[in-house]
């Protein structure tokens, strides 16, 4: 018979490796999972599993292009702008937004106040035509 410290010790054991084989196998897991559910045409599940990719700290290009994709596919055009316009800086302009910097500078015009406030922050920005007057790539009107 095996001593009970020993059985415990043993389980935990096995536990940490199949812990450390799931974290392991997680991120690449999970970007195939999204990107079947992105092939398939359930962009809402797509979405949902970039953004748990991302909150997970997956840095990689595709993340950012695939989510940015799979959001405009499902509706949410403001969140797929800021995914493919700043990328994995995306949440910092979105939290401005929520924060009440959501209106936009000019009618019909993309940029919105959080977007100004960021370029002001973290990209050198002196004045609101810093950013008003940028190349418009990546951005689409709403």
């Amino acid at each position: 018979m095996i001593p009970v410290g020993a059985r415990i010790v043993a389980i935990t054991i096995a536990g940490i490796l199949i812990g450390a084989l799931a974290l392991a196998q997680g991120p690449d897991a999970g970007f195939d999972r999204a990107n079947e559910a992105y092939a398939a045409g359930r962009y809402g599940e797509a979405a949902d599993g970039y953004e748990e990719l991302a909150r997970l700290g997956v840095e990689d290009p595709r993340l950012e292009y695939n989510l940015g994709n799979a959001l405009f596919k499902s509706g949410r055009v403001g969140a797929a702008i800021l995914h493919r316009t700043y990328g994995d800086q995306a949440q910092q302009v979105a939290q401005l937004a929520a924060s009440g910097y959501d209106s936009r500078l000019v009618p019909y015009h993309p940029v919105l106040e959080a977007e100004v406030l960021y370029a002001a922050r973290y990209e050198m920005a002196e004045r609101v035509i810093d950013v008003l007057a940028r190349p418009s790539t990546g951005r689409c009107s709403v």
